[in-house]
């Protein structure tokens, strides 16, 4: 689906940034011995991609996901949690790339995300703005459009907020990491995981 565009950047550039993430998520997911697969969701499930390993699995992935355009209809997220029941069966962690910025898209989520929390480990990823700041973080705003902006940021974040408490109490971890940090952030959420 269409994701959301701070500042300058573009919903492809954004798209761009997911993929890099997604991939190099892939790859050392892979080097620690795990499989990786692959699903990508727009008005509905684009590519379902099973766990597996090696450079063929590698190149199928990066086949799937060059393709992909940011779409500004809404993800089928109750298609993508139909497929993940019928097609993965044993206990796994999925690692859901997404912006809930808009709380229409969190709710849509939400609603299948209890089942699929219950037979799986979830974590639901999303890439910070570089723009998007709490009221009282960093340097005071020079002006009035900076205090609105702030003030802005900091209704997102509170909106952010309750988000990983409602995905939390579904069973989900939520991390809000910065862009340029989004696939190493993860892959760290998951040693961690791997880990329990």
């Amino acid at each position: 689906r269409l994701i959301r565009a701070p500042g300058d950047a573009t919903p492809r550039v954004l798209l761009e940034r997911m993929i890099v993430d997604a991939m190099a998520l892939a790859l050392m997911v892979q080097r620690e011995g795990d499989l990786a697969g692959l699903v990508t969701v727009a008005r509905g499930v684009t590519h379902f991609l099973p766990a597996g390993a090696g450079a063929a699995h590698q190149q199928a992935m990066r086949a799937a996901l060059v393709g992909l355009q940011p779409d500004a209809g809404s993800a089928d997220f109750q298609e993508m949690f139909v497929q993940l029941g019928r097609r993965v069966r044993k206990r796994a962690l999925l690692i859901l790339l997404t912006d809930l910025s808009d709380p229409l898209y969190e709710d849509e989520l939400a609603t299948g995300l209890r089942a699929l929390a219950s037979r799986h480990l979830v974590l639901v990823g999303m890439a910070r703005d570089a723009d998007l700041h709490g009221l009282f973080e960093g340097d005071a705003p020079a002006d009035l459009r900076g205090a609105v902006a702030r003030l802005a940021g900091e209704m997102s974040m509170r909106g952010l907020r309750d988000a990983a408490r409602r995905l939390s109490r579904l069973g989900a971890e939520f991390a809000l990491l910065p862009a340029g940090d989004l696939g190493m952030g993860l892959y760290q959420r998951y040693l961690n995981l791997k880990r329990r």
